[in-house]
């Protein structure tokens, strides 16, 4: 869910020893993938530090894996092919 994706952005985007600024950047692109725009506007407040470009785009194809991830477990819990989120307004 968004709200389980969201702890774990904080989790990991605060200050201390579990700090993972690039895990809490692919928890925030996999929200915006499953339809949660507002997330990028609050971005730069979870994570707690800048990623380098290589940093991000590392980041980038773990948030793909996940939401992949996430897709293929709501189809085998659900049975539904079409769970993908259309981004366009119908």
């Amino acid at each position: 869910s968004i709200y389980a994706l969201n702890v774990l952005a904080g989790y990991y985007g605060q200050k201390g020893p579990q700090t993972n600024a690039a895990k809490a950047y692919s928890l925030t692109r996999v929200m915006e993938m499953l339809g949660d725009y507002k997330v990028p506007l609050t971005r730069q407040f979870v994570v707690s530090q800048p990623l380098d470009p290589v940093q991000q785009l590392q980041a980038e194809a773990d948030a793909l894996g996940m939401y992949r991830s996430l897709i293929e477990q709501r189809k085998a819990a659900t049975g539904l092919d079409n769970l993908v989120i259309q981004p366009r307004p119908i």
